[in-house]
């Protein structure tokens, strides 16, 4: 199942997002961090830990599944171009 965590429309989701990142430690991430940006991570990956200050991960819009060919599909299907992380994936 693919959920998506976005503090634009939820003011929740930042913590919403931690609380599912830390129960699918082994799930994926699309981090879209604009309209042509767009990078696949493993949910563990270091660049979503190590923030010397509190950071709200959902300011960045976060589409989210255990399974990543889900969301290369959904990729596909939005006919995003989709990077993929050097140090994760």
């Amino acid at each position: 199942m693919m959920l998506i965590f976005d503090r634009s429309i939820n003011t929740d989701a930042n913590t919403e997002y931690e609380q599912w990142s830390a129960r699918n430690s082994d799930a994926f991430v699309i981090n879209e961090r604009g309209r042509d940006a767009r990078k696949m991570h493993r949910v563990a990956c270091g660049h979503f830990k190590g923030f010397p200050d509190p950071v709200n991960l959902a300011r960045n819009r976060k589409i989210c599944s255990t399974n990543d060919d889900e969301l290369r599909r959904f990729a596909s299907q939005h006919n995003w171009k989709l990077d993929f992380c050097g140090h994760c994936m």
